[in-house]
């Protein structure tokens, strides 16, 4: 067949309790919005044409609305990989 390579020599970090539980959190409202802060105004995130200045502009008024998307769509992801193991 071939040559394939192999990662059974790489020797990987485990993670702490601490750190498997910090990824394992929802985001919260804080860092959902340094995420957008983060990006220019005129960013297009998607095909709903809804700019990164929008989400600044509309923030205090949307702000709960994007938090619980994220927060729905975490769970759901959690959920179907767990289903998929």
């Amino acid at each position: 067949m071939g040559w394939c390579p192999s990662i059974d020599v790489i020797l990987f970090s485990t993670l702490s309790s601490s750190q498997i539980q910090l990824l394992q959190s929802p985001f919260t409202k804080e860092e959902i919005k340094k995420v957008g802060w983060d990006c220019g105004l005129n960013k297009v995130r998607g095909p709903d044409g809804f700019t990164f200045g929008f989400f600044k502009r509309y923030w205090d008024l949307i702000a709960d609305d994007v938090e619980a998307f994220s927060c729905t769509f975490f769970i759901i992801l959690l959920f179907q990989r767990g289903v998929m193991l």
